[in-house]
């Protein structure tokens, strides 16, 4: 038997600092002898492997998971405070996505592969058969001879028992397997043990077992019957239970954790499943509780470990998982903006048994997209790096298909829920392999020139439709700025990609989009695509590689790096009719060319192009909440200008004036600041916040006067912030366009004589909104905005000159 073992791709620059690994070892596989690639559906981390372990080498060692970079001593919390609010979190996950009782859940897994899914199917029937002939005969029960267990067992399968004998040992007998979930399936009442004054309870360590023994059993059929023609895997339980992942700080442990090997020879399945588990390695996670009072926690504890799971695996599209409440199990699937669980499986009933053993044969035999897994993203042993697939459009947007190589991630899907956005530093030419006795770390030794976005936003089933396309307007950018040198570096050049293709077993040659429909089938979709929204896989492949915001090594770069992502912003909008609509310290990159700092503006996700008469521009709050415009936060029926975009760099420079940009600027968020209510609250008070503190001058010092005072050249901060302002809010000649706050003026309509009293007069009331009427001069406003911009980097390059 061989696990299957693929390594992750590094954290920069926290991963530059682990331990490279020392010893180099070869991997026996046929695959790395000739170079194939591995499609491997079950990642392993190199770090944790064993001496013993055929391994990849010279890959870098474990990168930072999402709940170490969430690690509890960066938060300030206790270990119990941080792990309840992480719970609490989850349980409102549960509550907010999970859909239940969906019917199809299990006939995902089904192979494509005709062949293949006939053979799964037998495999079941017959698997099913042997566990039934136990329950309903006492022959094979506790005490029975472990021979005539064998050969029950092997007549129920077809097989000679000799073979059988090779996938079992003495520690995972099949007597002992009965024994174990054998009672389980007639009575949940086994487990109980007796507690003094407190009568019989279940407890719910006592039904690991049965559930680890009814898999295994699974497994070890699955592996016998293939004997001639091994399947892609076996998923099997590792040994260890209610255990934490290796890879994580969580102060809460996992149930039961499943895992992918490969059959070799005949090797017994226990071998080489006794080491703690981490989330690279992890298929599936099985929560455990002793009945359906305690659902809500059993799915809470699967969706905490399956944010980990996203961010170590770097190819997973979805994730498989189960909850077991007593005899009750439920199979659940969790992509990036759904939770579904299938109906019931009673493991008391055959309907159950039999679901439930057939779920576990289509694991091992279908295709690797069955399992969440992407099939356009292989890794190649001989070059030890990643393959990414993609496509290239010529002038006449016809595609072909380009192969991307990289050893390098720079951002992890670390939500469980979101657009699960991935980026990889890459490369169009092909390596060398990896040279272990170089000084460079792995992924230092490609050259990378591309960086690759992979993400799940929401679109539109057909792509001519789809009006947030950022592969379209990065092709549109590309094309029509490729002429202004002077633009070159600011933006990302569009090299390749789009929707996601591939090619499903089913299909000859034929292509299909990567699409919320692909991954759940239309069974399922229909069911759910009320109240889910269909979401696209894009790939998109880029020109220009900068580095996160926190890189800026001062406030003058930042500044400068400001400067030039506005200018960017301008110049797309000006000559493309591109409007950003997602300004957040996320989308703005540093990238240094000769030791010049400079700025980039990126994730155009959210874009319009207001060239389209059919582009809907106020239908929709975009953007990050702190930093949203007060007409973006009010859904206001005025159309989004650049000068939401403006606005949003002032909230912007304001958190980083408080808050810092890194680690050695960070200062400790306290909600008592006026800063902390842009983040919190329901949309309408926080616009309410944001027009109180721009409407004045005054108002607006409040918010300075928070800035952290010990960075150095803050006070810079504080005038370009304070500038900003003012020509937003201040500098008009129309006093309709002055101010934040919404003024009324009351208006006279009409005035008549009365024969029965004095003369009336009727009044009207007009409400004026300075942001509305500024909207009309968007583009003077934005230009001025811009000028102060440029006046202050100018200031900023000579402060870093002296």
């Amino acid at each position: 038997m061989k696990r299957q073992i693929t390594p992750e791709l590094p954290h920069t620059p926290a991963a530059k600092s682990r331990t490279r690994r020392l010893e180099q070892e070869t991997l026996d596989s046929p695959a790395a002898q000739t170079g194939e690639k591995e499609n491997i559906p079950v990642i392993q981390n190199s770090s944790l492997l064993t001496p013993k372990r055929q391994i990849i080498s010279g890959i870098t060692p474990l990168k930072v998971s999402s709940s170490h970079i969430r690690s509890t001593a960066s938060q300030g919390f206790s270990s119990k405070s941080y792990t309840d609010t992480q719970l609490r979190e989850a349980e409102d996950e549960v509550k907010g996505y999970c859909k239940e009782n969906i019917v199809g859940i299990v006939d995902m897994a089904m192979p494509d592969n005709a062949i293949m899914r006939e053979m799964a199917e037998t495999i079941g029937v017959r698997i099913t058969g042997a566990i039934e002939a136990y329950l309903e005969t006492q022959s094979l029960g506790a005490g029975a001879n472990s021979v005539d267990v064998e050969i029950s067992v092997a007549n129920k399968l077809g097989v000679d028992v000799k073979l059988l004998r090779k996938y079992t040992d003495c520690e995972n007998s099949l007597q002992m397997m009965f024994d174990s979930f054998g009672p389980w399936m007639r009575s949940p009442e086994s487990g109980k043990i007796s507690r003094p004054g407190k009568g019989a309870i279940l407890r719910e360590r006592s039904m690991y077992q049965p559930i680890q023994q009814l898999l295994r059993f699974v497994a070890t059929c699955v592996g016998v019957l293939c004997h001639n023609s091994p399947p892609l895997r076996l998923i099997m339980p590792f040994n260890k239970t209610d255990v934490g992942f290796a890879d994580s700080d969580l102060n809460t442990r996992s149930d039961i954790i499943l895992t992918g090997i490969r059959p070799e020879n005949g090797a017994s399945l226990s071998a080489d499943l006794e080491e703690r588990p981490s989330m690279i390695d992890c298929f599936a996670v099985v929560g455990v509780k002793t009945s359906k009072v305690h659902l809500l926690k059993a799915r809470a504890q699967l969706f905490q470990y399956s944010k980990g799971i996203y961010a170590a695996q770097h190819n997973r599209r979805f994730l498989w998982g189960m909850t077991v409440c007593g005899t009750d199990m439920q199979v659940c699937v969790l992509g990036s903006n759904f939770a579904l669980a299938s109906e019931n499986l009673d493991m008391m009933s055959y309907k159950g048994r039999r679901c439930l053993v057939q779920l576990a044969v289509n694991w091992s035999l279908c295709e690797d997209y069955r399992l969440g897994y992407d099939p356009t993203m292989v890794y190649n042993s001989k070059l030890q790096c990643w393959e990414i697939q993609s496509e290239q459009f010529d002038e006449r947007n016809i595609g072909r298909p380009i192969t991307y190589y990289t050893r390098e991630m720079v951002v992890c899907a670390e939500r469980l829920f979101g657009r699960h956005t991935r980026c990889f530093k890459a490369t169009a030419k092909m390596p060398s392999a990896l040279d272990p006795d170089s000084d460079l770390e792995p992924h230092e030794q490609i050259q990378c020139d591309i960086l690759i976005k992979d993400a799940w936003p929401e679109a539109t089933f057909h792509s001519e439709d789809d009006m947030r396309d950022e592969a379209k307007h990065l092709q549109k950018i590309t094309h029509m700025l490729k002429d202004h040198q002077e633009f070159i570096g600011l933006y990302p050049q569009l090299h390749g990609g789009g929707r996601v293709r591939f090619v499903p077993k089913i299909a000859d040659d034929v292509f299909v989009e990567d699409t919320t429909i692909t991954m759940l089938g239309d069974g399922i979709w229909q069911q759910i695509k009320d109240s889910v929204a269909l979401r696209v896989h894009k790939r998109i492949c880029m020109r220009g590689i900068g580095e996160p915001l926190k890189y800026a090594k001062s406030i003058p770069e930042l500044i400068i790096v400001f400067r030039d992502v506005m200018r960017c912003h301008q110049a797309i909008l000006e000559h493309c009719s591109i409007l950003h609509r997602d300004i957040s310290p996320n989308n703005i990159l540093v990238s240094r060319d000769n030791g010049i700092v400079r700025g980039m503006l990126i994730d155009f996700d959210h874009a319009l192009d207001l060239s389209d008469p059919n582009c809907p521009r106020h239908t929709e709050r975009t953007g990050t909440l702190p930093y949203m415009s007060v007409n973006n936060l009010e859904k206001s029926d005025m159309p989004q200008t650049a000068l939401d975009d403006f606005e949003s760099i002032i909230y912007i420079l304001c958190h980083i004036a408080t808050f810092g940009w890194n680690s050695e600027t960070r200062s400790k968020q306290e909600d008592d600041r006026l800063i902390s209510k842009w983040s919190h609250g329901s949309w309408s008070n926080i616009a309410r916040e944001k027009r109180t503190n721009l409407e004045s001058a005054v108002n607006f010092s409040q918010i300075c006067r928070e800035f952290n005072y010990n960075i150095p050249h803050w006070f810079m901060l504080r005038q370009l912030v304070e500038d900003l302002r003012a020509v937003l809010i201040d500098k008009h000649d129309d006093l309709k366009s002055i101010g934040a706050i919404i003024h009324e003026d009351i208006q006279e309509v009409t005035s008549y004589s009365s024969n029965v009293g004095p003369n009336s007069e009727e009044y009207t009331i007009i409400r004026h909104d300075p942001f509305k009427e500024r909207a009309k001069h968007w583009r003077e406003i934005s230009q001025n905005m811009l000028n102060v911009l440029e006046l202050k980097a100018e200031e900023a390059k000579m402060r870093l000159a002296s």
